[in-house]
């Protein structure tokens, strides 16, 4: 167990994370010059707020500034990703951390919590979905890309498709574009997304007659 408070002294709008309990269970550990290797079999983590890490597992690797995941599995209380490959690199020492990083993210299936990404993209906050994805994003919170996305959520909805964001920062500037394949839903599945907490409309409604139109593709 463990108790650390961790401060990016860099950010404009400094932040404070505290981590209340920490467990780690590793082994395979080999050192090489500039590289770090070892086996994560088991690492939780709680805040006592939002964040709490169920489970982690992973091979890990740490070389020239980049850090890289294999066989990638997570459990949180409203996300679960498993058997996925996550490559980070880190920026120059001195600028802020989340802004300076890239990465490249390459999802088995598996479900995520709108509610969960918001505490890292706060843009998206109020949104509160839980979507099942796999496919790849990668790039920085300022430019994210995504390739060969698969996404379900709703009873009858899903997507194929790449994106685009850019500048995702600023909601009034944010670029986004989507080259849809292929998708399906219903009215009244969209009617049960919610917007995130900033826009002048948390949700969509249609006239009742829609609702029974069956499945839009």
């Amino acid at each position: 167990e463990a108790n650390i408070l961790y401060k990016d002294l860099y950010a404009n709008d400094q932040k404070a994370y505290s981590i209340l309990d920490m467990n780690v269970d590793i082994s395979d550990f080999s050192s090489q010059e500039d590289s770090v290797r070892f086996r994560i079999n088991d690492f939780r983590l709680n805040d006592g707020k939002s964040l709490s890490l169920e489970h982690l597992s992973a091979g890990f690797t740490f070389s020239q500034n980049k850090l890289h995941l294999q066989q990638f599995n997570l459990q949180t209380l409203q996300s679960g990703i498993s058997d996925s490959e996550v490559s980070v690199s880190f920026g120059e020492a001195g600028k802020p951390l989340l802004s300076d990083l890239n990465y490249d993210i390459r999802l088995s299936s598996s479900n995520i919590s709108f509610s969960e990404i918001a505490e890292l993209v706060p843009a998206i906050k109020g949104m509160d979905q839980e979507v099942f994805v796999s496919g790849q994003v990668s790039g920085n919170l300022s430019d994210i890309k995504g390739k060969n996305l698969m996404m379900k959520t709703g009873q009858n909805t899903s997507a194929f498709f790449d994106f685009s964001i850019n500048g995702m920062d600023n909601l009034e500037t944010m670029f986004l574009f989507i080259d849809l394949k292929q998708s399906k839903t219903t009215f009244s599945d969209i009617s049960k997304i919610k917007l995130p907490g900033t826009s002048n409309i948390r949700q969509l409604s249609f006239p009742k007659a829609l609702y029974n139109s069956g499945i839009l593709s």
